[in-house]
């Protein structure tokens, strides 16, 4: 997915950087829902 968006046109224009990504469980906020 991280590779889909660095290649798509939204981030091979020069005007946008990623400086960190953060990388994240799909779905984690189903499992952090269902642990409260």
């Amino acid at each position: 997915v991280i590779d889909a968006i660095r290649d798509s046109a939204f981030c091979t224009v020069p005007y946008f950087e990623f400086v960190e990504i953060i990388p994240a469980i799909e779905d984690g906020y189903v499992e952090y829902g269902s642990s409260l």
